[in-house]
């Protein structure tokens, strides 16, 4: 050690310093002159993880409306919540969340609801983590869990007893068939709290799972697959096969042994004399669908019978009689049907995220609950438009019903209103054919939001797209068509963007199929105050097919995606500047966007995402990643992207999401989903990011602590005068439990009576009870610390003066003859 001690380490030190020194300088020179190189992946940056959570949306009606035993309320689930609403009203009392932590959340969903059959204040829900759990729904307090499976699909409750339906997958190493999962009919006891909760197995159905119903005395439980329904007797755990063809749901009558089946081609078959074994049942059937038949409900009495299905009518049917009324007209296909326990109501879950209360007496629309209206055919088609703000007043545009747009809140995340694009009558198909629906593709925004362009395609044929350009309307807040072009393109529209900035004229560009790209800008007419779009410019690269074009944010740069490269054109002289390559790897550009106030441009493949630096127009760098969705920013240079992780039967499962900014390929969040998201959106005036997956649930990326509101969030309870004129002073300032003083307002705080109309003010009678309230308020014209510095003093002294007038505390009496001459003009109206 003594040895080590005396070696001269000095001349080497040095010697490394000069080499750290250059590889600095060199390190430095390369950031600021040379791009990035090519990363393997990109990295996740653990200080910058942002909060993520849900904030709304979610598919409404996925399983049937549960009613209190008092018809009261009516329940519903939404993913992976309850919601609680009044059914007189429509008010929404409650919701209720699962206790599940954020990453589960994403994947976690309720798969049904069903009431207790002796506490009428409490329902059961099942889960699809295959919990079974006991709530209160007046005062969302969770009672009791039961775990059972894997997963639940369906449930039916008989006293304390659930039936269910679970699913697994076959084991990996198992000779089963991978693609077909197992379906197995469980009974469960409720009636002690167990952590794992013991079950006897009743049955199996091997191919798809259609229905599952009990008896209302508990013998019997019936469990339909596609081809054959199997009735199961509890007591012996007998089960009977009968086979149907296409079956597609089921219902057990309440009081007779009868078993009621729809199937593919409309018809519904009634089966007697099922539970009897000495006799053979008898069949009946009714056919008035011209479609399959999606749903039946009995109601409590068992004399009525009710059906739907994708004709959008409510068709009741008389048992004894066998005649059938209708409600048609009814807007969206209906998947689900409820009767509530007094048989005066009947709640229907249809197709557009609606759930719709029908009065049954008058047999009118009671109440209307709608979600997100994404009218999807298949589940595995992605929101063709995304969210796409609308800056005029910070909406959210995205694809609502077929050929039709919808406006989110940006702030609330409400449903605002509805336009559409494509005018049409919602009827159903005439045949097995589907009817061709035009559905809007793209939606773009000017910056100033005065301009809305959109593109609707009708897959009956090919070319059969329209390019609408739309003016803002002050007087109707919306939109109406100020231009229409038909077959902008010779083949298929590829992709549509607008000018952003509002200091500049309104521009538009579109690319093709037909390997071109067009300008459209606004031109005046001869007529005054007429203004109608055109196209400015066409132009072409190589006869290359463009996939993607933008607009710089003064105008003044044109960018075009066409195959391997990407071209840039004076957007005044129309000219070709320059021509960004890549020769690392040969792959099309599908994507590209602008980083705002900056000189950087964002570029997608199939493979990879890569900035250029357009000064030196050089790739400044790359990562290796699969982009689905690519969304920058209009306020900043980030840009947000979602990485999906595919398979190998090609299904996409989860979504990577990364934030990124165009110095570095660093990301600067990142967050892994459980689920697929097929839409994004930067939120203005903020950091945070918007998120849709493909349920319909809204998430909140970044700082969610203080933007948008959260689905617990109850709207706090008012008084008349404070909603007609809003809050007084003195009520805000006692709100506050920051401010150190009282701030008194030099306004009498009964104004309003005489600046407002008497035609305008409410009934006397309405008003006295928040008239008194406000009048009889106690006094605020000592602060905390002076009250409490006269405590102090008095406590000092022994002996109080009664005598000094320094001690007392005064204040001026307000004039009661403005009083006075106040409900007299009230009186008087």
């Amino acid at each position: 050690m003594a040895g080590l001690s005396t070696v001269n380490m000095e001349p080497e030190v040095k010697k490394v310093s000069k080499k750290l020194k250059k590889k600095l300088i060199a390190s430095e020179q390369s950031e600021q002159n040379q791009p990035q190189s090519l990363l393997k992946a990109p990295k996740k940056v653990a200080q910058n993880q942002l909060n993520f959570k849900r904030v709304g949306g979610g598919s409404l009606g996925r399983h049937p409306v549960v009613f209190s035993a008092d018809a009261i309320h009516f329940m519903f689930s939404n993913s992976n919540s309850i919601h609680v609403y009044h059914t007189a009203t429509s008010m929404h009392v409650r919701i209720i969340d699962p206790i599940v932590t954020e990453e589960e959340r994403e994947i976690f969903h309720i798969t049904a609801l069903a009431t207790h059959p002796e506490r009428h204040t409490l329902i059961y829900s099942a889960t699809s983590d295959g919990r079974i759990e006991l709530w209160d729904f007046t005062t969302g307090e969770l009672r009791d869990t039961w775990k059972v499976a894997p997963k639940i699909r369906a449930m039916k409750l008989h006293a304390n007893t659930a039936y269910v339906i679970t699913s697994r997958l076959p084991l990996p190493n198992s000779k089963e068939e991978r693609s077909k999962p197992s379906n197995y009919l469980l009974r469960v006891g409720l009636n002690e709290s167990k952590k794992f909760a013991g079950y006897e197995k009743l049955a199996s159905v091997d191919n798809e799972f259609s229905g599952l119903d009990v008896s209302q005395d508990g013998k019997y439980v019936v469990v339909g697959a596609r081809s054959y329904f199997k009735v199961v007797h509890t007591a012996s755990k007998r089960v009977d096969k009968v086979n149907e063809s296409t079956m597609t749901c089921l219902a057990i009558h309440p009081t007779e042994p009868l078993v009621a089946i729809g199937d593919a081609l409309g018809r519904i078959t009634l089966w007697y004399c099922l539970y009897d074994e000495e006799r053979a049942p008898t069949v009946s059937a009714l056919h008035w669908h011209a479609h399959a038949v999606q749903t039946i409900a009995f109601a409590q009495d068992g004399v009525t019978m009710l059906s739907g299905g994708e004709e959008a009518v409510l068709v009741i049917w008389q048992l004894p009689t066998r005649q059938a009324t209708y409600i048609p007209r009814l807007g969206s296909p209906i998947f689900r049907i409820s009767v509530s326990p007094d048989n005066m109501s009947y709640a229907l879950c249809q197709f557009g995220n609606m759930v719709r209360i029908v009065s049954a007496v008058d047999q009118r629309t009671q109440q209307a609950v709608s979600g997100l209206r994404i009218g999807r055919i298949r589940s595995d088609s992605q929101l063709s438009t995304g969210l796409v703000l609308e800056p005029r007043n910070k909406l959210i545009a995205l694809n609502g019903l077929p050929g039709s747009l919808q406006f989110l809140n940006s702030k609330t995340l409400e449903h605002v209103m509805e336009l559409e694009v494509t005018p049409g009558n919602r009827v159903s198909r005439m045949d097995k054919n589907e009817i061709i629906r035009a559905h809007v593709i793209y939606v773009a925004f000017s910056g100033d939001g005065e301009w809305m362009t959109t593109v609707e395609s009708r897959e009956s044929g090919p070319n059969e797209q329209q390019l609408k350009f739309w003016r803002y309307d002050a007087a109707t807040q919306g939109y109406s068509v100020n231009t229409r072009v038909d077959k902008p393109h010779d083949g298929n529209i590829m992709s549509l963007r607008m000018n952003t900035n509002s200091d500049t004229a309104p521009t538009c560009i579109t690319t093709g199929d037909d390997n071109k790209f067009r300008l459209w800008g606004a031109a005046v007419s001869s007529e005054e105050n007429d203004v109608r779009w055109a196209c400015k410019f066409v132009g072409m690269y190589k006869s290359e097919k463009p996939t993607d074009a933008v607009i710089s944010s003064d105008g003044s740069l044109l960018a075009v995606a066409e195959k391997h490269v990407v071209t840039l054109w004076d957007a005044n002289s129309f000219t070709l500047q320059g021509v960004l390559t890549f020769p690392t790897f040969k792959s099309v550009v599908s994507k590209i966007a602008f980083a705002a106030s900056s000189h950087y441009l964002y570029a997608a493949t199939r493979t990879h995402l890569l900035v250029w630096n357009l000064l030196t127009c050089t790739v400044w760098w790359s990562v290796p990643m699969r982009v689905s969705q690519f969304v920058a920013d209009p306020e900043s240079s980030r840009l947000v992207v979602s990485a999906e992780d595919i398979t190998t039967e090609g299904r996409h499962l989860t979504s990577r999401l990364h934030i990124f900014q165009p110095e570095s390929p660093i990301p600067i969040a990142s967050h892994d989903m459980k689920s697929q998201c097929v839409g994004a959106t930067f939120l203005p005036n903020s950091t945070n990011v918007l998120i849709m997956d493909w349920q319909c649930a809204l998430y909140l990326w970044g700082n969610t602590e203080s933007n948008s509101r959260t689905l617990q969030s109850i709207p706090k309870q008012t008084s008349l005068l404070n909603n007609m004129f809003g809050e007084s002073p003195e009520a805000t300032t006692a709100a506050s439990t920051t401010t150190s003083s009282v701030v008194v307002s030099a306004i009498p705080p009964l104004a309003f009576l005489t600046d407002t109309a008497s035609h305008l003010l409410p009934r006397p009678t309405s008003m006295m009870a928040s008239l008194m309230d406000l009048l009889l308020q106690p006094s605020r014209t000592k602060s905390s610390s002076s009250i409490e510095a006269s405590v102090e003093e008095n406590d000092t002294s022994a002996k109080m003066d009664v005598d000094d007038n320094d001690a007392l505390s005064t204040e001026k009496v307000p004039d009661m003859r403005f009083l006075s001459e106040t409900f007299k003009k009230i009186v008087s109206l």
